[in-house]
C-alpha cells in the first residue's frame, strides 16, 4: 500500500513538472491546528472587583480552536504557469473579508493555508507575513514555486491574525453571595456543552469571614476586602494553563 502511494505521489509530481513551469513540490500531509482553550473573565495577578450576585470567576472551555486572517488592505497576486498557457492569473486579497486559516503546512516553518477563489492558497505565517515565493495548489496538494517570485502588488501582504474558539464544552462561575459575621459565602455552578442556560451542577461554598485566601480546586484567590455587598480580589493562580 505505501509502495502503490509512493508511485501515485511520483506520477503526479511528474505530470505537474510536465505541465508548469517553475517546480511543484508534492505535500501529502496538512496539519490542522484544533487546540482547545478558555475564555475568562479575569487575568492573574489583576486585581478586581464584584458586587453580591456577580461572578467571581467566570470560565469557559472551548474544544476547538480557528485561526483567522483579516488583511491590512487590498492586495492583487499575479503569477503564471502553463497550466493557464502562461496567461498571468490573479488573485485579490479582498481587506473587508476576514479568512480563515483551518490548515498548516511545513516548510522552512510553519505556515496557514489562505484559500483564495479556485485552487490557490496563500502561506501566510504564524505572526501575519505572507511567503511571497510560493503558493499552495490545493487541487494537486503541491507546493508550486515559479522560476521567479510570485508578482505582488504590494511587497509586504500584512495579516491580522486572531483566534477564534468554538464548540464550547463547559462552563462554570463562582458567584458572590455575601458575607456574615461567621462566613464568606460564594456559589459554585456548572453547565454542560449540551445546555450552557441551565446548571449542570451547583455546590453552595462556605469560608471564614476573616479569611485572606481561599482556594477552589485548583483556583487560589487573594482577598482584599470584603463586605456583605462587594468583593475585591485577586486571581493568583487558577491551573488552566
Amino acid at each position: 500500500m505505501k509502495r502503490f502511494s509512493l508511485i501515485s505521489a511520483l506520477i503526479i509530481s511528474v505530470f505537474i513538472q510536465a505541465c508548469a513551469t517553475g517546480r511543484w513540490d508534492y505535500q501529502s500531509d496538512l496539519g490542522s491546528d484544533e487546540p482547545g482553550g478558555y475564555e475568562t473573565n479575569y487575568q492573574l495577578g489583576v486585581k478586581k472587583s464584584v458586587f453580591i450576585g456577580q461572578e467571581i470567576i467566570h470560565v469557559v472551555k472551548y474544544n476547538k480552536t480557528i485561526q483567522t486572517a483579516t488583511p491590512l488592505d487590498n492586495y492583487t497576486i499575479q503569477f503564471s504557469t502553463k497550466l493557464n498557457q502562461f496567461r498571468n492569473d490573479q488573485l485579490f486579497i479582498d481587506k473587508n473579508k476576514t479568512y480563515t486559516l483551518d490548515e498548516t503546512i511545513n516548510l522552512s516553518e510553519k505556515y496557514y493555508l489562505l484559500h483564495l477563489p479556485d485552487r490557490w492558497c496563500l502561506l501566510v505565517s504564524a505572526d501575519g507575513r505572507t511567503y511571497t515565493k510560493s503558493l499552495y495548489d490545493y487541487h494537486y496538494k503541491s507546493v508550486y514555486t515559479p522560476e521567479k517570485d510570485i508578482l505582488i502588488e504590494q511587497q509586504n501582504i500584512k495579516f491580522l491574525l486572531a483566534e477564534t474558539y468554538i464548540l464550547p464544552s463547559l462552563s462554570f462561575d463562582l458567584i458572590y453571595v455575601g458575607k456574615n459575621d461567621v462566613s464568606l459565602n460564594i456559589t459554585y455552578r456548572e453547565y454542560t456543552g449540551d445546555d450552557l442556560a441551565r446548571p449542570a451542577f451547583f455546590q453552595n461554598l462556605t469560608y471564614n469571614a476573616d479569611a485572606k485566601q481561599i482556594r477552589f480546586r485548583d483556583f487560589l484567590i487573594q482577598i482584599h476586602d470584603v463586605t456583605n455587598e462587594k468583593i475585591t480580589y485577586t486571581i493568583l493562580e487558577d491551573g488552566l494553563r
